[in-house]
Protein backbone atom coordinates (compact mmCIF):
# COMPACT_ATOMS: atom_id res chain seq x y z
CA UNK A 1 0.00 0.00 0.00
CA UNK A 2 2.98 2.26 0.49
CA UNK A 3 1.35 4.66 3.04
CA UNK A 4 3.15 6.93 5.54
CA UNK A 5 6.40 5.09 4.03
CA UNK A 6 8.33 8.77 5.47
CA UNK A 7 11.92 8.74 6.41
CA UNK A 8 11.31 10.70 10.07
CA UNK A 9 7.88 12.04 10.99
CA UNK A 10 8.72 14.50 13.67
CA UNK A 11 6.78 15.98 16.09
CA UNK A 12 9.08 17.69 17.81
CA UNK A 13 12.12 20.17 17.26
CA UNK A 14 14.37 18.33 14.16
CA UNK A 15 17.41 20.03 13.11
CA UNK A 16 19.07 19.36 9.90
CA UNK A 17 22.28 20.68 10.06
CA UNK A 18 25.49 18.97 7.56
CA UNK A 19 23.72 15.56 7.28
CA UNK A 20 21.40 13.98 4.52
CA UNK A 21 17.99 13.01 5.07
CA UNK A 22 16.36 11.03 2.08
CA UNK A 23 13.62 8.69 0.93
CA UNK A 24 14.96 6.33 -1.26
CA UNK A 25 12.02 3.50 -1.69
CA UNK A 26 10.84 4.16 -4.81
CA UNK A 27 7.60 5.62 -5.69
CA UNK A 28 4.58 5.09 -3.49
CA UNK A 29 1.35 5.48 -3.64
CA UNK A 30 0.76 8.28 -1.48
CA UNK A 31 2.17 9.80 2.23
CA UNK A 32 5.40 8.90 1.15
CA UNK A 33 8.09 11.96 2.44
CA UNK A 34 11.77 12.13 3.38
CA UNK A 35 10.48 14.59 6.48
CA UNK A 36 6.86 14.50 7.16
CA UNK A 37 6.45 17.71 9.78
CA UNK A 38 3.21 17.58 11.82
CA UNK A 39 1.53 19.37 14.52
CA UNK A 40 3.41 20.85 17.22
CA UNK A 41 6.61 20.23 15.54
CA UNK A 42 9.70 22.46 14.37
CA UNK A 43 11.68 22.01 11.45
CA UNK A 44 15.10 23.89 11.10
CA UNK A 45 17.39 22.95 7.63
CA UNK A 46 20.68 24.41 8.55
CA UNK A 47 23.05 22.94 5.75
CA UNK A 48 22.71 19.53 3.81
CA UNK A 49 20.26 17.53 1.95
CA UNK A 50 16.50 16.88 2.11
CA UNK A 51 15.64 14.46 -0.77
CA UNK A 52 12.71 12.37 -2.19
CA UNK A 53 12.82 11.90 -5.81
CA UNK A 54 9.06 10.51 -5.76
CA UNK A 55 6.97 12.95 -4.07
CA UNK A 56 6.98 15.77 -1.71
CA UNK A 57 10.89 15.96 0.63
CA UNK A 58 9.01 18.35 3.38
CA UNK A 59 5.12 17.71 3.96
CA UNK A 60 4.04 20.60 6.69
CA UNK A 61 0.88 18.24 7.74
CA UNK A 62 -1.19 19.47 9.91
CA UNK A 63 -4.06 17.63 12.03
CA UNK A 64 -4.15 19.22 15.02
CA UNK A 65 -4.15 22.80 16.76
CA UNK A 66 -0.23 23.43 17.42
CA UNK A 67 1.73 24.93 15.49
CA UNK A 68 3.83 23.35 12.26
CA UNK A 69 6.85 25.64 11.87
CA UNK A 70 9.59 24.90 9.12
CA UNK A 71 12.80 27.23 9.01
CA UNK A 72 15.12 27.23 6.36
CA UNK A 73 18.52 29.35 6.26
CA UNK A 74 20.44 26.92 4.59
CA UNK A 75 21.41 23.45 2.59
CA UNK A 76 19.29 21.51 -0.04
CA UNK A 77 15.75 20.54 -0.27
CA UNK A 78 14.89 18.64 -3.65
CA UNK A 79 11.71 16.39 -4.18
CA UNK A 80 8.70 16.52 -6.63
CA UNK A 81 7.55 19.16 -4.45
CA UNK A 82 10.31 20.87 -2.30
CA UNK A 83 8.06 21.81 0.86
CA UNK A 84 4.37 21.30 0.79
CA UNK A 85 2.13 22.59 3.02
CA UNK A 86 -1.36 20.68 3.55
CA UNK A 87 -3.95 21.68 5.22
CA UNK A 88 -7.00 18.99 5.73
CA UNK A 89 -10.30 18.51 4.70
CA UNK A 90 -13.03 21.27 5.98
CA UNK A 91 -14.05 18.65 8.86
CA UNK A 92 -10.90 19.64 10.65
CA UNK A 93 -12.45 21.20 13.98
CA UNK A 94 -9.56 23.79 14.16
CA UNK A 95 -7.65 25.95 11.71
CA UNK A 96 -4.27 25.36 11.43
CA UNK A 97 -1.30 27.19 12.24
CA UNK A 98 1.46 26.84 9.76
CA UNK A 99 4.94 28.67 9.17
CA UNK A 100 7.51 28.28 5.98
CA UNK A 101 10.39 30.56 6.20
CA UNK A 102 13.20 30.65 4.24
CA UNK A 103 15.57 33.09 4.58
CA UNK A 104 18.84 30.78 2.72
CA UNK A 105 19.30 27.34 0.94
CA UNK A 106 17.92 26.17 -2.48
CA UNK A 107 14.37 24.76 -2.48
CA UNK A 108 13.76 22.66 -5.92
CA UNK A 109 11.66 20.60 -7.46
CA UNK A 110 12.87 17.51 -9.84
CA UNK A 111 9.69 17.57 -11.45
CA UNK A 112 9.11 19.87 -14.36
CA UNK A 113 4.88 19.45 -15.32
CA UNK A 114 3.72 21.51 -12.56
CA UNK A 115 7.45 22.56 -11.61
CA UNK A 116 6.10 23.34 -7.80
CA UNK A 117 8.89 24.26 -5.43
CA UNK A 118 6.48 25.46 -2.85
CA UNK A 119 2.86 24.85 -2.61
CA UNK A 120 0.25 25.92 -0.36
CA UNK A 121 -2.53 23.07 -0.86
CA UNK A 122 -5.86 22.95 1.11
CA UNK A 123 -8.13 20.09 0.92
CA UNK A 124 -10.72 22.31 2.02
CA UNK A 125 -9.62 23.41 5.75
CA UNK A 126 -9.44 27.66 6.20
CA UNK A 127 -5.80 28.68 5.46
CA UNK A 128 -6.50 32.18 7.55
CA UNK A 129 -3.55 30.82 9.76
CA UNK A 130 -0.88 29.71 7.46
CA UNK A 131 2.27 31.94 6.40
CA UNK A 132 4.91 31.84 4.13
CA UNK A 133 7.76 34.24 3.92
CA UNK A 134 10.52 33.98 1.40
CA UNK A 135 13.35 36.55 1.43
CA UNK A 136 17.21 37.06 1.79
CA UNK A 137 19.39 34.75 -0.23
CA UNK A 138 16.72 31.71 -0.70
CA UNK A 139 16.89 30.38 -4.01
CA UNK A 140 13.06 28.58 -4.98
CA UNK A 141 14.12 26.69 -7.95
CA UNK A 142 10.26 26.00 -8.87
CA UNK A 143 7.25 28.18 -8.62
CA UNK A 144 5.81 28.77 -5.58
CA UNK A 145 1.74 28.03 -5.92
CA UNK A 146 -1.32 28.69 -3.71
CA UNK A 147 -4.58 26.56 -4.90
CA UNK A 148 -7.74 27.82 -4.93
CA UNK A 149 -9.31 26.91 -2.04
CA UNK A 150 -6.27 28.27 0.58
CA UNK A 151 -5.83 31.75 -1.31
CA UNK A 152 -9.66 32.03 -0.69
CA UNK A 153 -9.33 31.63 3.01
CA UNK A 154 -6.34 33.02 3.47
CA UNK A 155 -4.98 36.65 5.50
CA UNK A 156 -4.14 39.68 3.99
CA UNK A 157 -0.11 39.39 3.01
CA UNK A 158 0.10 35.60 4.00
CA UNK A 159 2.72 35.19 1.32
CA UNK A 160 5.35 37.25 1.69
CA UNK A 161 8.51 37.66 -0.84
CA UNK A 162 11.27 39.79 0.24
CA UNK A 163 14.16 38.53 -1.40
CA UNK A 164 15.78 35.57 -3.17
CA UNK A 165 15.42 34.49 -6.22
CA UNK A 166 12.26 32.23 -7.79
CA UNK A 167 13.35 30.46 -11.17
CA UNK A 168 10.09 28.42 -11.77
CA UNK A 169 7.91 28.14 -14.83
CA UNK A 170 5.07 29.85 -12.67
CA UNK A 171 6.70 31.92 -11.20
CA UNK A 172 4.59 32.93 -8.10
CA UNK A 173 0.87 31.83 -8.40
CA UNK A 174 -2.52 31.62 -6.97
CA UNK A 175 -4.64 29.47 -8.47
CA UNK A 176 -8.12 31.21 -7.11
CA UNK A 177 -10.83 33.14 -9.73
CA UNK A 178 -10.74 35.77 -7.12
CA UNK A 179 -8.10 37.80 -9.06
CA UNK A 180 -8.44 40.62 -6.36
CA UNK A 181 -8.46 38.30 -3.37
CA UNK A 182 -4.98 36.58 -4.42
CA UNK A 183 -3.53 39.79 -4.84
CA UNK A 184 -3.85 40.96 -1.39
CA UNK A 185 -2.77 36.91 -0.47
CA UNK A 186 0.26 37.01 -2.04
CA UNK A 187 2.76 40.20 -1.52
CA UNK A 188 5.89 41.00 -3.66
CA UNK A 189 8.44 43.73 -2.44
CA UNK A 190 11.53 42.04 -3.37
CA UNK A 191 13.66 39.26 -4.86
CA UNK A 192 14.49 37.86 -8.54
CA UNK A 193 12.18 35.95 -10.52
CA UNK A 194 12.18 33.92 -14.00
CA UNK A 195 8.47 35.08 -14.28
CA UNK A 196 6.68 38.81 -14.18
CA UNK A 197 5.69 38.85 -10.86
CA UNK A 198 4.04 42.17 -11.69
CA UNK A 199 0.51 40.98 -10.70
CA UNK A 200 1.14 40.46 -6.94
CA UNK A 201 3.94 43.24 -6.34
CA UNK A 202 2.66 45.72 -3.65
CA UNK A 203 2.21 49.29 -4.20
CA UNK A 204 5.38 51.39 -3.68
CA UNK A 205 7.51 48.84 -5.79
CA UNK A 206 7.71 47.86 -9.16
CA UNK A 207 9.53 45.38 -11.24
CA UNK A 208 12.59 45.88 -13.72
CA UNK A 209 13.29 43.60 -16.57
CA UNK A 210 16.99 42.68 -16.56
CA UNK A 211 19.48 42.20 -19.52
CA UNK A 212 19.18 38.47 -18.92
CA UNK A 213 15.48 38.52 -19.06
CA UNK A 214 15.14 38.28 -15.29
CA UNK A 215 12.62 40.35 -13.45
CA UNK A 216 13.61 42.08 -10.34
CA UNK A 217 11.40 43.79 -7.49
CA UNK A 218 12.51 47.21 -6.56
CA UNK A 219 11.01 49.68 -3.99
CA UNK A 220 9.78 52.76 -5.82
CA UNK A 221 12.01 55.93 -5.51
CA UNK A 222 9.32 58.29 -3.45
CA UNK A 223 9.63 62.62 -3.99
CA UNK A 224 7.59 63.90 -1.22
CA UNK A 225 6.31 62.63 2.33
CA UNK A 226 4.55 64.02 5.19
CA UNK A 227 6.03 63.32 8.68
CA UNK A 228 7.03 59.88 7.99
CA UNK A 229 4.74 58.56 5.03
CA UNK A 230 6.45 59.17 1.67
CA UNK A 231 4.44 59.52 -1.83
CA UNK A 232 5.52 58.53 -5.14
CA UNK A 233 4.26 61.71 -6.85
CA UNK A 234 4.11 64.77 -5.33
CA UNK A 235 0.20 64.77 -6.57
CA UNK A 236 -0.53 62.34 -4.44
CA UNK A 237 1.18 64.10 -1.20
CA UNK A 238 -1.50 67.30 -2.12
CA UNK A 239 -4.09 64.73 -2.31
CA UNK A 240 -3.54 63.47 1.30
CA UNK A 241 -1.76 66.45 2.97
CA UNK A 242 -3.87 67.93 6.56
CA UNK A 243 -4.17 71.22 8.23
CA UNK A 244 -0.83 72.12 9.59
CA UNK A 245 1.37 69.66 7.75
CA UNK A 246 4.02 70.31 5.87
CA UNK A 247 4.93 68.01 2.49
CA UNK A 248 8.47 68.15 2.21
CA UNK A 249 9.84 67.73 -1.79
CA UNK A 250 12.59 65.21 -1.45
CA UNK A 251 16.05 65.94 -3.43
CA UNK A 252 15.42 65.53 -7.18
CA UNK A 253 13.56 66.66 -9.73
CA UNK A 254 9.93 66.21 -10.00
CA UNK A 255 8.06 66.06 -13.67
CA UNK A 256 4.32 66.28 -13.30
CA UNK A 257 2.81 68.40 -15.81
CA UNK A 258 0.27 70.04 -13.86
CA UNK A 259 -0.71 69.64 -9.84
CA UNK A 260 -4.61 71.30 -9.37
CA UNK A 261 -4.93 71.90 -5.37
CA UNK A 262 -7.92 70.90 -3.42
CA UNK A 263 -9.89 73.61 -3.00
CA UNK A 264 -9.23 74.49 0.44
CA UNK A 265 -5.98 73.92 2.55
CA UNK A 266 -5.11 75.97 5.50
CA UNK A 267 -1.62 76.40 7.18
CA UNK A 268 0.20 73.73 4.89
CA UNK A 269 3.48 74.14 3.96
CA UNK A 270 5.43 72.82 0.44
CA UNK A 271 9.13 72.70 1.50
CA UNK A 272 12.14 71.40 -0.96
CA UNK A 273 14.63 69.52 0.20
CA UNK A 274 18.26 71.36 -0.98
CA UNK A 275 18.08 70.02 -4.62
CA UNK A 276 14.28 70.04 -5.10
CA UNK A 277 13.46 70.99 -8.61
CA UNK A 278 10.09 71.02 -10.32
CA UNK A 279 10.47 71.32 -14.17
CA UNK A 280 7.54 71.66 -16.39
CA UNK A 281 4.87 72.12 -13.86
CA UNK A 282 2.08 74.44 -12.82
CA UNK A 283 0.33 74.79 -9.09
CA UNK A 284 -2.61 75.60 -9.94
CA UNK A 285 -6.07 76.32 -7.84
CA UNK A 286 -8.74 73.59 -7.74
CA UNK A 287 -11.94 74.16 -10.10
CA UNK A 288 -15.30 75.26 -8.66
CA UNK A 289 -17.30 78.12 -7.26
CA UNK A 290 -14.92 78.79 -4.16
CA UNK A 291 -11.52 78.39 -3.19
CA UNK A 292 -9.86 78.98 0.61
CA UNK A 293 -6.41 78.72 0.63
CA UNK A 294 -5.30 80.38 4.20
CA UNK A 295 -1.50 79.81 5.74
CA UNK A 296 -0.17 78.40 2.19
CA UNK A 297 3.76 78.41 2.09
CA UNK A 298 6.36 77.67 -0.71
CA UNK A 299 9.87 77.25 0.49
CA UNK A 300 13.14 76.68 -0.32
CA UNK A 301 12.04 75.21 -4.36
CA UNK A 302 13.60 75.35 -7.47
CA UNK A 303 10.96 75.75 -9.89
CA UNK A 304 12.20 75.80 -13.63
CA UNK A 305 9.91 76.30 -16.24
CA UNK A 306 7.42 75.91 -13.46
CA UNK A 307 5.07 78.47 -12.00
CA UNK A 308 2.08 78.54 -9.24
CA UNK A 309 -1.18 80.03 -10.77
CA UNK A 310 -4.11 81.02 -8.41
CA UNK A 311 -6.78 82.33 -10.10
CA UNK A 312 -10.31 83.53 -8.43
CA UNK A 313 -13.41 85.42 -10.39
CA UNK A 314 -15.35 82.69 -8.18
CA UNK A 315 -18.67 85.08 -8.02
CA UNK A 316 -17.02 86.07 -4.27
CA UNK A 317 -15.92 82.79 -3.14
CA UNK A 318 -12.21 82.97 -3.14
CA UNK A 319 -10.33 83.18 -0.28
CA UNK A 320 -6.33 83.85 -0.62
CA UNK A 321 -4.66 84.79 2.71
CA UNK A 322 -1.21 84.67 4.43
CA UNK A 323 0.23 83.44 1.48
CA UNK A 324 3.99 83.23 1.32
CA UNK A 325 6.46 82.86 -0.96
CA UNK A 326 10.09 82.55 0.27
CA UNK A 327 13.27 81.12 0.00
CA UNK A 328 12.97 79.66 -3.92
CA UNK A 329 14.45 80.28 -7.45
CA UNK A 330 12.19 80.74 -10.42
CA UNK A 331 14.38 80.10 -13.38
CA UNK A 332 13.98 79.06 -17.25
CA UNK A 333 10.92 80.77 -17.36
CA UNK A 334 8.82 80.17 -21.35
CA UNK A 335 7.23 83.23 -21.45
CA UNK A 336 4.67 82.13 -23.92
CA UNK A 337 2.42 80.88 -21.07
CA UNK A 338 2.41 84.57 -20.41
CA UNK A 339 2.36 83.77 -16.69
CA UNK A 340 4.37 85.30 -14.29
CA UNK A 341 5.98 82.67 -11.73
CA UNK A 342 3.66 83.10 -8.94
CA UNK A 343 0.52 84.32 -10.92
CA UNK A 344 -2.19 85.72 -9.06
CA UNK A 345 -5.55 86.83 -10.51
CA UNK A 346 -8.46 87.47 -8.28
CA UNK A 347 -11.85 89.44 -8.72
CA UNK A 348 -12.08 93.02 -7.01
CA UNK A 349 -14.35 91.77 -4.61
CA UNK A 350 -12.06 89.03 -3.90
CA UNK A 351 -8.96 90.72 -2.33
CA UNK A 352 -5.68 89.05 -1.43
CA UNK A 353 -4.54 89.39 2.19
CA UNK A 354 -1.52 89.13 3.45
CA UNK A 355 0.62 88.00 0.20
CA UNK A 356 4.80 87.60 0.98
CA UNK A 357 7.56 87.35 -1.83
CA UNK A 358 10.78 87.09 -0.15
CA UNK A 359 13.95 86.37 -0.52
CA UNK A 360 13.30 84.69 -3.60
CA UNK A 361 16.02 84.61 -7.07
CA UNK A 362 14.11 84.90 -10.54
Amino acid sequence: YGKGNSAISNFGILNVDGSTVENATGEMSHASFAIDNREGATLNVKSGTVKCLTAMAVRMGQFGASANEVNVTGGHIIGERAVQMHLPSASATTNPVMKLNVTGGTLETNENTYNIGVYVLSSGQSAENVNVKIGGDAEIKGSVLINAAATNTMSESSVEITGGFISGTYGVYSYSDDTEKAKSVINVTGGTFAVDPSEYVADGYGVVTNENGTFTVEKLPTVAKIGDTEYLSLGEAVKYVQEGETITILEGTIEEGTIKLPASLKNVTFKGEEGAILKDMTIIAADGNSISYEGLTFEGLTFENSRISITGWRANGAVVKNFTVTNCTFRSLDDTTNSAPVHINMAATEPVNGFIFTNNVI
